[in-house]
């Protein structure tokens, strides 16, 4: 023990500065367990409950205001040959009206098969999501029952055939079938002889008289098996398995027999030429019996198949749907969803329509003239305004003709104008290699349908959208219309629409425009916190968690393990995500949590609670 203390004396004299941090651990350590503050601790989770509301997913490009009055009209999609001219110079149009059409058989075909298709989806997710009709259900219950009779039926035919085949065919060619059968072919000639023929394989003779005695038990037993059946009438089909298998080994068994019958047939000495007529016949018979056998084989295998199958599908069709089914289908009636409509557009592509109201300037093709993406097919004077501007590929990507916007100017910060995409580029413009696309917006001249706007781009009902106001002072629009509280939008509208008037006086040629489009708009939807969304492992779907037993939101201090629930995401705009399925409104999530506490003592606590530094070893040697 001296040695041990002088030898502990050497290492604090030299590792001074060592020791004293040892020191200031221990000590620290040796509070936190005096003081408990290294206890655990409970977790704390702030919980969020799902909400019905509107989400918008929006892009933003910047560009000016264009000066000139007459703009090309070029196809939306990637063009076609022209079948027809619908408008003629100096007419005057108004806007969606259309003013070439395009051969459209093939965009009218692809567009039946997708609503063909996204017919299919849909009834598959409604019978996957509701299950059968009783009708149905029925339907299905009268298969498993035809099949079970029809099964019944073969079990008892196949038995009945066998049995008379014995008896009649086969029996003749043995002595005491019954009771101690031995092959004998024996027949009386023309002149009243006895003439027995004899097999040339005596060995195989005594294995069929072996088989032959053998069918005295099988045939009583299988006859006992089939009296039990009786034809089924319930909904759910008795269990017929140890009978069809009884069923198709004898059978199988009598296939056998007949097949050594054949063979010891065919074994007869060529010394009964004379008889050959006689000897064909027994082999004909043989034949005909095996050929029976292997039907009645056939026929219950099928049979016992087809009730296999009917059982199996009404067992499926009625059972409660699973979450994997449900989104299968889900996942199929998006994608049938997605095929419409780009089918749609595609066909509506073959109509070439004025982006907004004026006068036909020129009409630039003629029937039978092919045109592609680019060409100027008309031109269209008009007192509209149009924004332009430019978005990059991905972005671009997403928008469409007809999507609405808003637009403020730097040159009037107290002005914002709702819009929408009236005509987009197909080719795009490479710099630096960034590829960017140019986008005309039609600037609205009038408020009707302007809640929509709002509402689209998350302005109204007090929605998350653009971070700003809508609309702000004089120039603009009234600050007290945006909510929709104090009147009602037809007033609004009226009121909105003089100030629309003032601002558009206000918006120049070639001011610089920033233009927030939004590509998509779901209402009435679920919707939480992006934050209270993760991600499987590999990105296999998404999850949020619940807390069980929970009823309240808010900060909530448990014990209790948050669970994992399995959802499927729609649109998100960074702050709130759509969940499409999996929630509902009203489920309260984990948006937030601290994860559960545990004291940690270091190596040298640990040393003090062992009574030493572990033994010393690792310091001090041996």
């Amino acid at each position: 023990m001296k040695n041990f203390i002088k030898k502990v004396g050497v290492y604090v004299g030299a590792h001074k500065i060592i020791s004293a941090i040892i020191s200031i651990a221990v000590i620290i350590e040796v509070i936190a367990l005096a003081t408990g503050a290294g206890n655990p601790t409970i977790p704390t989770y702030t919980l969020t409950a799902a909400r019905l509301g509107t989400i918008s997913k929006t892009v933003s490009g910047t560009g000016q205001v264009e000066g000139q009055s007459q703009v090309n009209v070029t196809p939306q999609g990637s063009g076609g040959q022209v079948t027809a001219i619908n408008v003629a110079p100096g007419q005057m149009v108004r806007q969606g009206q259309t003013l070439v059409t395009l051969n459209d058989q093939t965009a009218l075909s692809s567009l039946d098969q997708a609503q063909a298709n996204m017919a299919s989806a849909q009834a598959n997710y409604d019978k996957v999501v509701e299950g059968l009709t009783p009708e149905e259900i029925a339907a299905d219950q009268a298969t498993v029952t035809n099949a079970t009779q029809s099964l019944v039926a073969e079990l008892i035919s196949a038995y009945t055939q066998t049995n008379n085949l014995i008896r009649t065919s086969i029996d003749p060619m043995f002595t005491n079938p019954t009771t101690a059968p031995l092959f004998n072919l024996s027949f009386l000639d023309t002149n009243g002889n006895l003439v027995t023929f004899t097999s040339n394989d005596p060995v195989l003779v005594v294995q069929i008289n072996r088989e032959r005695s053998q069918l005295n038990t099988l045939l009583p037993t299988w006859e006992s098996d089939v009296a039990s059946l009786s034809l089924q009438t319930s909904t759910s089909s008795p269990d017929l398995t140890s009978h069809v298998n009884l069923a198709l080994n004898d059978l199988q068994y009598v296939a056998n027999f007949l097949n050594d019958l054949s063979n010891a047939v065919y074994g007869i000495s060529a010394q009964y030429t004379k008889y050959a007529s006689n000897i064909s016949s027994y082999k004909s018979t043989v034949a005909s019996a095996l050929q029976t056998i292997d039907s009645q084989i056939s026929s219950v295998t099928s049979s016992n198949q087809s009730l296999t199958t009917a059982q199996v599908n009404y067992n499926v069709n009625t059972a409660p749907p699973t979450n994997a089914s449900v989104q299968s289908a889900q996942a199929s009636l998006i994608s049938a969803q997605a095929s419409l409509q780009s089918a749609q557009i595609a066909y509506d592509d073959t109509r070439i329509t004025a982006p907004f109201s004026g006068q036909v300037g020129d009409i630039n093709v003629q029937v039978g003239d092919v045109v592609s993406g680019s060409t100027a097919v008309a031109t269209i004077v008009t007192t509209q305004k149009i924004a332009d501007i430019s978005l990059n590929e991905v972005d671009a990507a997403t928008v469409h003709v007809g999507d609405r916007a808003l637009l403020t100017f730097n040159a009037l910060p107290n002005v914002t104008i709702p819009a929408y995409v009236s005509e987009m580029s197909l080719v795009g413009t490479v710099s630096s290699g960034v590829v960017d696309y140019d986008v005309k917006l039609a600037l609205a001249t009038s408020t009707a349908n302007f809640a929509d706007i709002l509402r689209s781009s998350g302005q109204g009902s007090g929605q998350a959208g653009m971070g700003r106001t809508f609309p702000r002072a004089a120039g603009g629009f009234s600050t007290g219309a945006a909510g929709f509280s104090s009147t009602t939008i037809a007033t609004f509208e009226q009121n909105a629409q003089k100030n629309l008037t003032q601002a558009l006086t206000e918006i120049k040629p070639g001011m610089s425009v920033t233009a927030t489009i939004t590509t998509q708009s779901d209402s009435n939807v679920v919707l939480v916190p992006s934050s209270a969304v993760k991600s499987n492992p590999g990105g296999r779907g998404s999850y949020v968690q619940t807390l069980p037993d929970t009823t309240t939101a808010g900060t909530v201090t448990t014990k209790a393990t948050p669970q994992n629930v399995p959802v499927t995401t729609g649109i998100t705009n960074g702050t709130e995500t759509e969940i499409t399925s999996g929630l509902s409104a009203g489920d309260l999530i984990v948006t937030q949590g601290s994860s559960a506490g545990s004291a940690t003592i270091s190596a040298a606590a640990a040393a003090v609670s062992r009574g030493g530094f572990g033994g010393g070893r690792a310091f001090f040697g041996g």
